[in-house]
């Protein structure tokens, strides 16, 4: 089986409300109190994890204390909305991704923000791969494995997703499509992190979410990751095949 689906990258973006004309006007020098950073999800997800991992090093480069402010639900738009309506200071950033900055403003008929001109963005922040996990009991090993109990019990595994517009929903409803399965769609408020502890809960089965979100639980052995959804093998997992070695053309990040 050959299947070609090649989707954005779920990489975490730094977006800042700083207004230009307002630092220009400002005689004090900048930064002079905290600054703000909105992750637009709950703690232990991939956007948390990367807000959390550049925060230090944020806060010794601007010279003042950057704090982290999780602002998650309605799939990462309470928090951007959030970023949008913040005073254009330069004291408030916002940590977007893929599905905060490309999919909801498509996805939601009414939207409450225009990224483009709403935000002005000042750097990629990571590039982040994915995987696709499912939990140790399930008897399959691989992707052709993965298939064959799909089909053989359609409609009775449930897959978690972190919202219904996020780009690894996007994804799994992808590969169901492509390859004639039935999975039920659980969504958990509050992005990945929630929908992570709902799969180690079993409360879903398998998964497709950031590799960063799962790594450290593959090695535990509290998951099993059957592919690495990457152009090649990730040197953190490197048993693990890639999608396209298990003939599905399916890649997320460089």
């Amino acid at each position: 089986m050959h299947v070609s689906h090649n989707f954005s990258t779920f990489a975490a973006g730094l977006l800042s409300l700083v207004s230009l004309t307002v630092i220009a006007a400002d005689t004090a020098p900048y930064p002079n109190r905290p600054v703000r950073m909105i992750v637009p999800f709950a703690p232990g997800g991939a956007s948390d994890t990367v807000g959390r991992i550049i925060q230090p090093a944020m806060s010794e480069l601007l010279g003042e204390q950057v704090v982290v402010d999780n602002r998650g639900g309605a799939a990462g738009n309470i928090g951007v909305e959030l970023a949008v309506k913040a005073s254009p200071d330069g004291y408030n950033f916002l940590l977007g991704n893929v599905g905060t900055m490309a999919i909801n403003p498509v996805y939601y008929t009414k939207f409450p923000y225009r990224p483009l001109k709403d935000l002005i963005p000042i750097t990629q922040v990571v590039d982040v791969p994915g995987a696709f996990v499912v939990i140790p009991s399930m008897p399959v090993k691989n992707i052709k494995e993965l298939i064959a109990y799909l089909k053989a019990n359609p409609g009775k595994i449930n897959y978690g997703a972190a919202a219904p517009s996020s780009a690894s929903t996007l994804e799994m409803l992808a590969f169901l499509r492509a390859t004639g399965t039935e999975a039920v769609m659980i969504p958990y408020k509050g992005g990945a992190g929630p929908a992570v502890i709902g799969l180690l809960a079993s409360e879903v089965q398998m998964m497709m979410l950031t590799f960063s979100s799962v790594v450290n639980l593959v090695k535990q052995g509290r998951l099993r990751m059957v592919a690495v959804i990457q152009p090649g093998r990730n040197p953190a997992l490197p048993d693990v095949p890639t999608m396209r070695e298990q003939g599905i053309n399916q890649t997320v990040g460089s």
